[in-house]
């Protein structure tokens, strides 16, 4: 549902929390930050609550090279900087997201998604999926 980028410097390391309420519905989890249980390229699934599912990954920075037979990538992780992608269950028409490192409020938004439908399927769908994306950044 969305993607937060986030680097090591600008937030101290602390157990966060995420709170998304969707619709009136709040889903929560709690992580620790910086992550320390992921492979190179890989992310972590933390435990959230009420349909809610977050995944902290190390940001990466991709080239795609083109030649005659086909193309491939490259990716590098980019030190001290994290992706965070929350995935919210249904299609809500109201999400608030906050996350806060200790008691510090870092990131409080509100927005209404904009669905794109999706077929034949997207990930963990059926025939027909309606999706949608917000990126943003954490101070």
């Amino acid at each position: 549902m969305g993607h937060r980028d986030r680097g090591r410097h600008a937030v101290p390391a602390s157990t966060y929390a995420l709170s998304v309420t969707a619709d009136g519905t709040v889903g929560s989890c709690t992580f620790p930050f910086p992550p320390t249980n992921f492979t190179l390229g890989a992310g972590t699934i933390e435990e959230c609550s009420s349909g809610l599912t977050l995944i902290v990954s190390p940001a990466q920075v991709c080239t795609t090279t083109v030649t005659p037979t086909g193309s491939s990538d490259q990716c590098q992780p980019i030190d001290g900087k994290f992706t965070e992608t929350i995935i919210v269950a249904g299609t809500p028409t109201m999400l608030r997201v906050q996350q806060l490192a200790g008691e510090v409020v870092l990131s409080d938004q509100t927005f209404s998604p904009n669905y794109q439908t999706n077929q034949p399927n997207g990930p963990h769908c059926g025939p027909t999926c309606r999706q949608a994306t917000a990126t943003w950044t954490v101070p």
